[in-house]
């Protein structure tokens, strides 16, 4: 690794609704206790996924980094960080970035967005990597947010990676799998408008990026794997997706006993004992990935 660069800072043209906080439902993600098990419990998105993202980046040119909707994951400080001299880090929730890893030298945290992240970033054309992790669907404006990328991103060889995942299943069990599904598409009512973008896979966002970055874009499958020692461990995860935040928060009793009778099913198609360190289940989230370069537009 190169010693950490200096960007300059100069005046930006690119418009200042990048990621702007009025397209990002703020109330998912106000609370410390849903954040830390957003960090602790969500699917992390797969080794082979984010080795190829890397792969269209020449070692050579892993300048800066800039991870758009970066939430509480792990991924800035785990996997940009230590591949390029500098990474930006962006989400507009104060309660995702308190509770993302702290203390990596060169890994900064920006809240909110807009000129936030200009005055972070410091010039158009200065970003090697732009990341958008199941992230996308929270952006009003695809294709406004589309171009701006387009701007900040390296003149030649730009990289512009977004993914997504959200149906998962149980390994080897359908009859999980089958009662995980039914309590998603029983809930989806309370999901977000624009977080329902995830169940068809981005269908109708990619094209908008296409449209601006060039159709010659890459894409990849990938499956992530987690085991679970406990139906409590599992509904942790549940517990912080956008849709089932918004239930607990409006009917709290109705969403404690959607839960109450999903753990119960799942019960009845589980092991219920668990042998050593053996997991009761493992969840398999399968993802999608899209890559873009500039110079090929």
């Amino acid at each position: 690794m190169t010693a950490l660069r200096e960007t300059p800072q100069r005046s930006l043209f690119i418009h200042a609704t990048f990621l702007e906080v009025s397209t990002y439902n703020m109330s998912h993600w106000t609370n410390a206790e849903v954040s830390r098990a957003y960090r602790d419990y969500r699917p992390c998105i797969p080794r082979d996924i984010f080795t190829w993202i890397f792969s269209h980046v020449p070692n050579d040119h892993r300048f800066l980094a800039l991870d758009v909707g970066c939430g509480s994951s792990t991924f800035s400080a785990e996997c940009l960080a230590p591949n390029f001299d500098r990474v930006v880090a962006v989400d507009p929730s104060a309660s995702q970035l308190q509770a993302a890893p702290q203390g990596v030298g060169n890994l900064s945290y920006v809240l909110g967005g807009g000129a936030d992240v200009l005055r972070i970033v410091g010039q158009d054309g200065a970003v090697s990597l732009i990341t958008v992790g199941t992230a996308l669907h929270w952006i009003e404006d695809v294709t406004k947010f589309a171009q701006d990328c387009y701007s900040l991103a390296q003149p030649r060889g730009g990289v512009l990676a977004i993914w997504c995942y959200f149906w998962s299943t149980v390994e080897n069990n359908d009859a999980a799998t089958a009662v995980i599904r039914r309590f998603t598409e029983q809930h989806l009512s309370w999901w977000p408008r624009l977080a329902l973008h995830c169940t068809d896979g981005y269908v109708k966002l990619v094209p908008e990026v296409s449209a601006v970055w060039g159709s010659g874009g890459s894409f990849r499958e990938g499956m992530s794997s987690r085991d679970f020692s406990s139906l409590e461990e599992y509904l942790q995860q549940v517990r912080t997706y956008s849709g089932i935040v918004t239930y607990l928060r409006e009917n709290p009793t109705g969403a404690v006993a959607a839960l109450e009778k999903l753990k119960e099913d799942l019960k009845e198609t589980l092991v219920e004992s668990v042998e050593g360190n053996r997991a009761l289940f493992t969840l398999l989230t399968p993802y999608k990935c899209w890559v873009w370069t500039k110079s090929q537009k």
